[in-house]
């Protein structure tokens, strides 16, 4: 699968990251897992990573930002 994907969004790396990640879920969830079980399991409790905002009005980044933390927190439970 992840090979046709390639071929659809050869360039698009954020388009490419977002199915993959929709992919593992959709399997940990049919699993009844979750994706850090699929992934090994969990190697600590917490993971750095860089946020990159669009250049647009500070309005819309907030709120990006407010939807991401959003996301994090859910998962994060």
């Amino acid at each position: 699968m992840l090979e046709a994907m390639e071929g659809v969004v050869a360039r698009g790396r954020f388009a490419k990251a977002a199915l993959e990640i929709a992919m593992f879920d959709a399997w940990a969830r049919s699993s009844d897992v979750p994706v850090r079980s699929l992934l090994g399991g969990a190697v600590g409790d917490s993971i750095e990573c860089t946020w990159a905002l669009g250049a647009m009005p500070l309005e819309e980044m907030v709120a990006e930002f407010d939807c991401w933390r959003r996301i994090v927190t859910a998962v994060s439970r």
